[in-house]
């Protein structure tokens, strides 16, 4: 994660997201020279919106791609073979995103299909094993994102480089804590139990990441508002909705973990 800081024009250097960086808008103004089409605000949405759209009708595929069987009182799921090599891809394609903002548009298709497929899978084991938890993890998570940017353009939250470095880092701290926890389960498995499980700590954890998701997505809002202002070029509008996007999966991804732990 890069540091937050404010350069002359009051812009932040970073709003905690990797896909969203002031290097990359400033690189895509000194390439892109001067144009009247600009970036606003409603296109990164409505892009979004539309990267969005693209994730669910890929997800609805991957569900119906996952068979489900019973063995004896049991339900099983059968994963596609082909699940773990395309979640390989969204990734690769995703860390490609956050550098090649001029395919911006291309490779936040390419995403939305790929983990799109995945998230299917997911949400149809999770479904077999808690009935309706899929569309109770849709609802909050758009309860929650409304909630945040209402909060945002409304100004209870108000978003300062104070507010951004806190989100910094603790994303960084919960990052190095999944690799310190990682590295103690090598030797002794039941670590991994107690923070990743329906314990107390695994539970509370997973509380945790789920409002870090939520308020990281108001420094996410409040970036996208100043590359808006700044003059940005029309075309970073698809880098930009693809960095809010990967927010959103985030979060989405957290509650339906936190709801599955509750439910067990």
């Amino acid at each position: 994660m890069a540091a937050t800081t404010q350069n002359n024009g009051g812009l932040m250097e970073s709003s905690g997201n990797p896909a969203l960086n002031l290097a990359a808008f400033q690189k895509a103004e000194q390439q892109g020279g001067t144009s009247d089409a600009k970036l606003t605000t409603l296109s990164v949405y409505l892009r979004a919106g539309l990267l969005l759209l693209v994730m669910i009708i890929a997800a609805i595929f991957g569900w119906s791609q996952t068979e489900v069987f019973s063995i004896g009182n049991q339900q099983v799921v059968d994963i596609p073979p082909a699940t773990w090599c395309i979640s390989m891809i969204a990734f690769i394609v995703a860390m490609v995103g956050i550098f090649a903002y001029k395919a911006a548009a291309v490779v936040g298709f390419i995403y939305m299909l790929c983990q799109g497929f995945v998230i299917g899978v997911v949400c149809r084991a999770y479904a077999v094993e808690y009935d309706g938890i899929v569309a109770q993890a849709i609802v909050v998570t758009l309860a929650i994102f409304l909630g945040m940017l209402i909060l945002y353009s409304t100004k209870i939250i108000k978003v300062t480089p104070g507010f951004v470095s806190a989100i910094v880092v603790a994303m960084s701290g919960l990052l190095l804590g999944y690799f310190v926890i990682w590295l103690l389960s090598l030797f002794d498995p039941r670590i991994g139990v107690l923070f990743f499980t329906n314990t107390p700590i695994g539970i509370g954890l997973a509380v945790f990441i789920v409002v870090l998701a939520a308020l990281s997505l108001a420094p996410d809002f409040k970036f996208i508002e100043m590359v808006a202002a700044s003059g940005a070029p029309s075309y970073m509008a698809w880098y930009a909705a693809f960095g809010l996007v990967l927010g959103i999966i985030w979060l989405f991804v957290s509650v339906l973990r936190l709801l599955a732990l509750s439910r067990r």
